[in-house]
């Protein structure tokens, strides 16, 4: 099973660098659970704690997609928190949708998997 999931990561990694992945609208992101996606769309409002920040796309973040970046990653990124560069523009984020409290999100630990379209 480790085996498989490493060899999962390894082509999906491939694929990124090439950018072959997929580019969804971030109202879209709960129908891609489990999959290794890029998800575009513009940032309503960030929010940030000790521990974590969240970018999300919607007034209501409690069950919309949100991208999180947990704090032992914020070394990772030239503001701390990271969230802050993101506000008021449109991005795409690149990672596995996963479901954390029955809503989508991507986890995201480096700024290579954010991009800015503006």
């Amino acid at each position: 099973m480790k085996k498989l999931i490493l060899i999962s990561l390894l082509i999906a990694s491939v694929l990124f660098a090439f950018g072959a992945t997929k580019t969804i609208p971030w109202q879209q992101a709960d129908k891609h659970y489990g999959e290794f996606i890029s998800v575009k769309g513009a940032v309503y409002a960030t929010y940030s704690t000790p521990k974590v920040c969240f970018i999300n796309f919607a007034k209501d973040w409690t069950s919309t997609f949100s991208v999180v970046i947990f704090r032992t990653s914020w070394h990772n990124f030239s503001v701390k928190p990271p969230c802050k560069l993101y506000e008021g523009h449109i991005i795409v984020v690149t990672g596995i949708i996963k479901q954390y409290r029955g809503r989508p999100e991507i986890i995201v630990k480096s700024p290579k998997y954010i991009e800015v379209l503006r």
